[in-house]
């Protein structure tokens, strides 16, 4: 959440009823902001004002201008903010993902907007028809920039730093109660829950695919390619969550990606699997590359051509069985899975002489 704003030189009581009565007038049920909360600091004069969400930047100048006119009877108050733009925001020149800087004259009734870099941007107001004015921002020159604070917010106990904004409609209402119930707090938890099962599952069903006997065989590499080429594509289009930048929509478009390709993979190869027939088929194949993995007790893979019952590639893990060598002829423990495809148990060596294959490549 990166829009705040502090409010300095006065008490907690007339903080509390000045952010009650901005909250009170910002009426429009159309508002990106719903509720106000409240922070104490280690300053006993300054104060900590968030909204409850990403919110509308042209909102939260609103929210702004009616919180200082509230503190207007409080000499000693004064405010100051920060936000940021995004992409679905115009505010004329000002740069957007950028910590921009909010500085107000309670005497000449101005708002002031500092980039980063120092341009000062001042807001006008102009007429656009009779009783219907507009704002116009420009840069006029430059200004002090004064960077994002880094400082301990504590919220107030039992709710009392928690104001409505304006009319409590059904929508807010309903808002309201996810802030105050325990799915706030559970829901995040349950998505990284979700989220970490789906990773694992998705790394078990790339080996149930590995170990799926199939006429085609796919380099490691290839699935992620697709996922980042798909992710890039989404995140040129700004297909997937608009509020954050390219690279934002990018990461999260090739992660979204992989986790929907996981998932299919578990639904195709695991489900397969975990329900194959328990009668063994008895296949043929050469085994082409062995792989030792491990460190005091070495795990063993085996990329196998196999040749019947049907013609394909697999890797078997065989675990610390490291008997079998290249080039021998081994016999494939295969079992018919769910959607009828053989899905490997194992190799074993066939009684006799190995057989040598000689690779025609």
């Amino acid at each position: 959440m990166k829009e705040l704003i502090l409010i300095h030189g006065t008490n907690l009581e007339k903080a509390k009823k000045a952010l009650k009565e901005a909250a009170k007038c910002m009426n429009n049920d159309d508002l990106s902001i719903t509720t106000l909360r409240l922070y104490t600091t280690r300053d006993d004069n300054t104060f900590a004002v968030r909204p409850n969400r990403l919110c509308d930047p042209w909102h939260f100048s609103i929210l702004c201008d009616n919180l200082l006119s509230a503190l207007e009877n409080d000499k000693d108050a004064y405010i100051e903010a920060w936000f940021v733009l995004t992409v679905e925001y115009t505010m004329d020149e000002v740069p957007k993902y950028k910590k921009l800087y909010l500085s107000f004259d309670k005497e000449k009734c101005t708002t002031d907007i500092i980039d980063p870099k120092g341009n000062l941007y001042k807001m006008f107001e102009y007429e656009i028809e009779e009783d219907v004015e507009g704002i116009q921002i420009e840069m006029v020159g430059t200004g002090d920039y004064k960077p994002y604070p880094k400082m301990q917010f504590t919220p107030l106990p039992d709710g009392e730093g928690l104001f409505h904004v304006g009319p409590q409609s059904r929508k807010r209402k309903l808002s309201t109660i996810y802030q105050w119930s325990r799915l706030s707090e559970v829901i995040p938890s349950i998505i990284v829950l979700i989220i970490g099962a789906i990773t694992i599952f998705s790394m078990i069903a790339i080996w149930d695919y590995s170990e799926t006997l199939l006429p085609f065989s796919i380099n490691f590499w290839v699935p992620f390619a697709v996922c980042v080429v798909i992710g890039f594509i989404l995140a040129v289009e700004k297909i997937v969550l608009k509020i954050f930048n390219f690279w934002g929509r990018f990461i999260l478009s090739t992660l979204a990606v992989a986790w929907v390709a996981g998932v299919l993979m578990v639904l195709v190869f695991s489900v397969n699997q975990w329900f194959e027939s328990p009668e063994p088929i008895y296949g043929s194949g050469i085994v082409r590359e062995m792989e030792a993995r491990g460190g005091d007790e070495v795990n063993y893979n085996y990329k196998v051509d196999v040749f019947e019952p049907i013609e394909g590639n697999l890797d078997i893990r065989m675990y610390h069985d490291g008997s079998f060598s290249v080039n021998e002829n081994v016999k494939v423990v295969l079992h018919r899975g769910f959607y009828g495809m053989y899905h490997a148990e194992k190799i074993e060596h066939r009684e006799g002489d190995r057989l040598r294959w000689k690779s025609v490549f």
